[in-house]
């Protein structure tokens, strides 16, 4: 299975203390972009680089995400369970009922954030931490969406409309994250919100972050 990694990019620091700093394969190619105007528009650069990698699975990741040597081919294990119409796949999500599934150590916790389900399981969105794209598949994200966030639940919207599914696999990493628990949504995500409300109107619409 051929990988594909990729990332946006708007703190160096950052990047080479965690990202960089993994213990990924020699050799392991990384896509970067660079200040991208939103994740819409980053992560339509990031798929076409992809696809023209030629590879199985795009792999998308934060900045500030490490893993070990063993990440990588527990992902592949992971993603030969699933049917063939996956069309996303992440670490950590909520199904339709709300819960939240997966694996991954977030340092503003203590413990690992783990469901102790059985995975992988389909899921209604993901966090944005890390999303995988069976690029068996050719989609292109809303660039009328603005901003870094919601794209976790707008792609699985998108592949729902496709006939597509979205799972969360067994494959712990760490996500060093920097931003407070007491974060609270900008007037850009309540507005995504409403544009996911009204381009998927028959579906419910579920975020990692956010219950309105």
């Amino acid at each position: 299975m051929k990988f594909s990694i990729g990332t946006l990019v708007n703190d160096e620091v950052l990047l080479r203390r965690y990202l960089l700093s993994s213990k990924l394969p020699v050799n392991t190619k990384i896509d970067f972009v660079k200040n991208a105007p939103s994740a819409y528009v980053g992560l339509n650069i990031l798929l076409e680089k992809f696809h023209r990698d030629k590879s199985d699975v795009g792999i998308f990741v934060h900045q500030d995400i490490t893993v070990s040597d063993k990440w990588l081919p527990q992902v592949e294990n992971q993603l030969k369970k699933l049917p063939e119409n996956w069309l996303l796949a992440g670490v950590w999500g909520r199904t339709s009922d709300e819960t939240y599934h997966g694996k991954i150590l977030d340092i503003r916790s203590p413990a690992v954030c783990d469901s102790d389900d059985a995975l992988p399981m389909e899921v209604e969105c993901l966090d944005e931490a890390c999303i995988l794209f069976n690029l068996k598949y050719s989609i292109r994200l809303d660039e009328d969406f603005l901003g870094f966030d919601l794209y976790g639940t707008y792609l699985p919207l998108l592949g729902g409309s496709m006939g597509l599914k979205s799972y969360v696999i067994n494959a712990l990493l760490i996500h060093n994250c920097t931003r407070s628990f007491s974060w609270t949504p900008d007037s850009v995500f309540l507005s995504n919100w409403e544009l996911l409300k009204k381009k998927f109107p028959n579906r419910k619409i579920i975020s990692t972050v956010y219950e309105e």
